[in-house]
């Protein structure tokens, strides 16, 4: 666990909505989005769309059933009309970053790549085998379908330890920077 991370959390921090904002807007985009991305969905909720009758759930991606925007700049409207509520700013702000720093840590655990390869491992036997006896019933288009998920299976498998090292650098840059200056302003807001 980063030192900052752990820091924040067994500590009470003092930090206000305009401490958050001003350190999150500070971050590069595509850092604060890979990183945030969980924070985002649990704050904004995802609303989803049924399958479209007809359509072939081996080549419609989760992307295209997520009817509402997912993003920072809904994520801080969110957090700003949940303020108006009246719930303390310094309780929002330590949920958000705590949120924060779980998923980001949840991703980049070595421990998890064994699991996801384990998992993606038995789908993509799965997958093989219901390929297999689709083409022996002569259903080619199911047999197809198998076959396309299969190859996103394994390019999943294949970039896997690439996506995890990104997933390691976007936690210790995001804690190192957003949550070591959160701290300090904590400590200054409370001295």
């Amino acid at each position: 666990m980063n030192p900052f991370h752990f820091a924040y959390a067994t500590s009470i921090n003092f930090n206000k909505l305009a401490d958050l904002f001003t350190v999150i807007d500070a971050i590069p985009p595509k850092l604060r989005d890979d990183v945030m991305m969980f924070t985002f969905i649990h704050v904004l909720g995802l609303q989803m769309s049924e399958l479209p009758p007809g359509a072939d759930p081996h080549k419609v991606t989760l992307g295209e059933f997520i009817e509402n925007p997912i993003n920072y700049k809904f994520f801080k409207q969110k957090v700003l009309e949940i303020a108006r509520s009246k719930i303390d700013e310094a309780f929002i702000v330590q949920s958000v970053i705590l949120d924060v720093c779980a998923g980001a840590f949840h991703a980049a655990n070595d421990a998890l790549m064994e699991g996801w390869r384990e998992g993606d491992e038995k789908l993509a036997a799965n997958l093989k085998t219901l390929a297999h006896d689709a083409k022996l019933r002569g259903d080619y288009a199911t047999h197809e379908g198998h076959l396309d998920h299969l190859q996103k299976v394994e390019a999943r498998m294949a970039n896997r330890p690439k996506q995890m090292r990104a997933d390691k650098e976007n936690y210790e840059k995001f804690c190192n920077t957003a949550v070591k200056q959160l701290i300090d302003l904590g400590k200054a807001r409370s001295a």
